[in-house]
């Protein structure tokens, strides 16, 4: 498994839709998500998600930004997520963008039961979202681990790089670089 540290948009054009757990039909509001159900994201390359108190010993609080092409309604956000040791919690949470960093959340989900690393395709889901994004403006999913948590943001598989934040500590830091794997659907 290759573990990166965070020192260091890609939108759809017609949306693809998902059947909701209530079967709603939801469409992709943003996706870097393989379309291959077989390779949704890399198995074996993370980001770090992690706490001073986790076997890694250093605290990386991860942001991804997104850029609705029309505004909607979020429902459920998905992310590649996988457990490196600890006790498996993160927070998720869907943030606005405040001068082109992570500003506040709008709504915040803790995911437990995090797949171990070094595996493709499971995800975890962060909802029910009940937030109004609109078309053109940045927002971002942020993850967090708690406790003794350290954990991996997948990359995605298909290439994607953009704008991500990384927070160490000492405030956010912004690069462009390959994305975790996520995505954001809704109506």
């Amino acid at each position: 498994m290759k573990h990166l540290i965070p020192f260091f948009v890609f939108l759809l054009g017609a949306p693809l839709v998902h059947a909701a757990g209530d079967g709603a039909i939801l469409e992709e509001i943003y996706s870097n998500f393989n379309s291959d159900e077989t390779d949704l994201y890399d198995c074996c390359e993370v980001w770090d998600v992690s706490t001073a108190k986790s076997d890694f010993h250093a605290r990386y609080t991860l942001a991804m930004a997104f850029t609705p092409a029309r505004d909607a309604l979020v429902r459920k956000i998905q992310l590649g997520l996988s457990s490196v040791s600890g006790n498996n919690a993160l927070s998720v949470s869907l943030h606005v963008d405040e001068g082109g960093i992570p500003g506040k959340a709008l709504q915040t989900f803790l995911v437990t039961d995090i797949p171990p690393e070094g595996k493709c395709c499971e995800f975890e889901v962060a909802g029910p979202v009940n937030r109004l994004v609109r078309k053109g403006r940045t927002y971002w999913v942020v993850a967090k681990a708690s406790g003794d948590t350290q954990a991996g943001w997948n990359f995605n598989s298909i290439g994607a790089s953009g704008t991500l934040a990384f927070n160490a500590g000492s405030g956010w830091q912004i690069r462009d670089l390959p994305l975790g794997a996520f995505r954001v659907l809704g109506e």
